[in-house]
């Protein structure tokens, strides 16, 4: 089955929502289609379906405003500390050029990768080396890096980590939620589906129904 955006979800149940109410109250719509086995306790099956579709769009819509939410603070503590550890990393490049050991030690030596996790990794053993060294903070007072802001970047790393699992934690829930919703309009469509065929013989002699019940009829 073709996976449909929410927003032709949220017409789909519009278009169902109205199709099923206008087929248990319009007298001559509900009569034929009671004749054809949709009575009653046959419409509440389709209600029934079609409640637990919108249930589970309502729930794949929050999860994903939590989701967006959750990568919107998750991205910009990321963009606060790497604004902070690119001026220092800048720094301790043009302190420490000339000792290609410690320049591994510090992961400076090369180009740094843009993949979060190979990224993180850096930052965390750039401060936590010089974090441990008296004299590698020394080094970068020379340049006004101080204890102080030594010690704010390694605050905001735990604060970006804390962060990110967060968003990994909604994203999950996110897509769990998006996989329910599927499972639950494949069930409405299919249900639906013979729903229309049903209502097409129905109306045979009387198209111009089908459009109480969402259908477009062509002159």
């Amino acid at each position: 089955m073709v996976k449909k955006s929410n927003h032709s979800d949220a017409a789909l149940l519009e278009m169902y929502r109205v199709a099923l109410s206008n087929a248990e109250t319009h007298p001559g719509i509900s009569e034929a289609l009671s004749g054809l086995g949709y009575d009653a306790e046959k419409l509440a099956e389709g209600n029934n379906l079609l409640n637990e579709a919108r249930e589970a769009f309502n729930t794949c819509n929050q999860e994903r405003d939590e989701r967006m939410e959750a990568y919107g603070v998750f991205k910009a503590k990321q963009n606060l500390l790497s604004k902070q550890y690119t001026m220092h990393r800048k720094k301790a490049k043009i302190l420490f050029r000339k000792d290609e050991f410690l320049q591994e030690r510090l992961k400076i030596a090369r180009a740094i990768s843009s993949s979060y996790v190979p990224w993180i990794e850096a930052v965390k053993r750039f401060y936590a080396e010089i974090s441990s060294s008296e004299e590698l903070q020394a080094n970068m007072l020379s340049l006004n890096v101080t204890a102080e802001e030594l010690a704010d970047a390694n605050t905001k790393v735990g604060e970006l980590e804390q962060a990110r699992s967060e968003f990994m934690k909604e994203k999950g829930q996110s897509q769990d939620a998006t996989m329910s919703k599927d499972a639950a309009m494949e069930k409405l469509n299919d249900w639906m589906s013979a729903f229309y065929s049903v209502a097409r013989i129905a109306f045979d002699k009387q198209p111009q129904l089908m459009e109480a019940l969402g259908k477009v009829v062509k002159n």
